[in-house]
């Protein structure tokens, strides 16, 4: 069978030597089953979490005082601090202490790319925490209100109509007195606000031609031989447009932060506290210091409030500069006018465009980052306006950024820490049997069909009463010994090798038995022989008899 395996259906070898097939059949199909078991499993990741009780963690802290030494704090803070003139006086003045050149960095590049600083995982590469910490706010009112502009224009009536107006400004105002109606949840001693305007026309410029009088006509018409007055035909423009105004002012708030990591990668879920809202310090509150004062100098417990507010006014101030600018709009008409209203004017459909005219890159990149979403010309020059708002500001954007500032400011600043109770997950791998017959059924018949084998030979065992082997020297050689016409067919075999087997042994009949003794050996009483002969040299085993010695 294993020089052929094509004699396992050989009718007679299935007639006389099932057995032995069956047994080759499950020798030869053990080694095919165990390809079929590893499609049966799925592995899966399974998180297994514990929880670390108080464990530390970095955080944000504006009224951590330490020991209330000068050193402690001037460390700590995120103002400068050290600015003493040289009569050795210092004032530190809320709302007018710039921060670090370090914390400007960090904040203009928070900004700018709308990106975190990395935050380093201080638990694992698969844990959560929560931090709870009160943080930078603006609380904040608005209004909007429809208003027409108008203006004379000293261009001729034959150029193209076009107006410019103020599409977005803001101002952070140290000292300033609201000009909104209705302020009522604002504090009174909070002077400071942040104001930001924004104006979204109707998209139809309105033109109607005048003829009026204009000095210094030589600097519109060319070619005129006199720098005198004339009468020309002018333009008056009409622009309806919609303002939204905004007023803010600086607050501090109660942030729950839950933090995740996840293959080292940390998310945050930031929720703000609406009750806990309260406006700081009056702006440019001031604070003197003396500059003979050493870092073990102790602070006036009284006084760390305004450390307090300090750090908070500094992070908002450091926004407000980022997005404090003017920025105009230029609208176009194009096409074909319309037929003269009642009033005179014709009206245009405009293409609109923004001029930067900041010509500060970081500030454009932070309107583009929280507040448009326009498409920006390659000069970095021109904002096009599309069929949409150009910009939206409102509370819970600018709270957006305080927020990634704060965060942002956790790992860059390294300097505050607390505890807090971590889980900790731990991902492993679970084994589940999607496709169960893959494995139960190889494994079932090859182990049934064994135990069948196994018990056959058994009862082969203990039929017989010798053991069988496969193949081995000693074995042919004790069992080809004592015929007569065996040993003349060997003969010409003795090189062994198939090529030298001569037909005579190949068609060969034999038969396993008993030896038939010739008459001398009957004489002598040998031992009684089993082994291989012609059909007439041997006869039936027989069990009650006793062979070899």
């Amino acid at each position: 069978m294993r020089s052929n395996p094509f004699l396992l259906f050989d009718p007679v070898i299935l007639k006389k030597a099932w057995p032995l097939v069956l047994s080759a059949v499950v020798i030869y199909g053990s080694t095919i089953a165990p390809s079929f078991p590893p499609g049966a499993l799925t592995v899966a990741q399974s998180a297994q979490a514990h929880v670390v009780q108080d464990a530390v963690v970095p955080t944000f802290n504006a009224s951590d005082v330490g020991n209330r030494t000068y050193g402690y704090l001037a460390q700590k803070s995120l103002a400068n601090m050290n600015n003493f003139d040289d009569d050795l006086i210092s004032n530190l003045i809320i709302g007018n202490q710039y921060a670090p050149q370090s914390v400007q960095y960090l904040i203009r590049r928070t900004l700018s790319t709308r990106s975190l600083w990395n935050l380093p995982s201080p638990c694992g590469s698969n844990c959560s925490y929560t931090l709870h910490f009160a943080g930078p706010y603006l609380q904040c009112t608005s209004y909007e209100r429809n208003v027409t502009h108008g203006w004379n224009t000293e261009e001729t009536a034959n150029s193209v109509p076009a107006v410019s107006f103020p599409a977005y400004a803001s101002v952070f105002d140290l000292n300033s007195t609201s000009l909104l109606a209705n302020e009522s949840f604002l504090d009174a001693e909070t002077s400071s606000r942040l104001h930001i305007g924004t104006v979204v026309p109707n998209r139809v410029l309105g033109v109607k031609s005048l003829r009026t009088y204009v000095e210094n006509a030589s600097s519109i018409v060319a070619g005129l031989p006199f720098d005198g007055g004339v009468n020309m035909t002018v333009r008056r423009y009409q622009l309806n447009t919609t303002e939204h105004h905004l007023e803010c002012v600086p607050s501090r708030a109660d942030y729950t932060v839950y933090t995740m990591f996840r293959n080292n990668g940390a998310n945050y879920n930031v929720s703000i506290d609406a009750a806990s809202v309260r406006p700081l310090a009056a702006a440019l509150t001031s604070l003197q210091l003396n500059g003979s004062l050493t870092d073990t100098t102790v602070m006036d417990p009284s006084l760390l409030p305004f450390f307090r507010d300090l750090n908070m006014y500094t992070i908002i101030q450091q926004l407000a500069n980022m997005i404090s600018c003017s920025l105009n709009e230029t609208a176009t008409g194009q096409g074909d006018p319309t037929a003269p209203d009642d009033a005179g004017f014709v009206h245009y459909e405009t293409t609109n465009s923004l001029v930067d005219s900041t010509n500060n890159q970081s500030t454009l990149d932070v309107l583009l980052q929280y507040f448009t979403r326009v498409d920006l010309s390659s000069d970095f020059s021109t904002l096009t306006r599309v069929d949409r708002e150009l910009f939206t500001v409102n509370q819970t954007i600018l709270n957006t950024m305080l927020v990634d500032i704060t965060l942002s400011l956790i790992p860059f600043k390294d300097s505050w820490t607390t505890t807090v109770n971590q889980t900790r997950t731990q991902w492993v791998n679970v084994y589940a049997f999607s496709k169960p017959l893959n494995f139960i059924l190889p494994y079932a018949l090859t182990l049934s069909t064994g135990l069948c084998v196994l018990v056959l030979g058994y009862y082969s065992l203990y039929t017989n009463g010798v053991s069988a082997a496969d193949g081995g020297f000693l074995q042919l050689l004790t069992t080809t010994r004592g015929s007569a016409t065996v040993e003349r067919a060997i003969r010409g075999a003795c090189l062994g090798g198939e090529e030298n087997v001569p037909a005579t042994l190949k068609n060969l009949r034999m038969q396993y038995g008993e030896l038939i003794p010739d008459a001398e050996d009957e004489k002598e009483d040998m031992l009684r022989t089993a082994g291989f002969g012609s059909p007439e040299e041997v006869r039936a085993l027989n069990k009650s008899h006793s062979y070899g010695g």
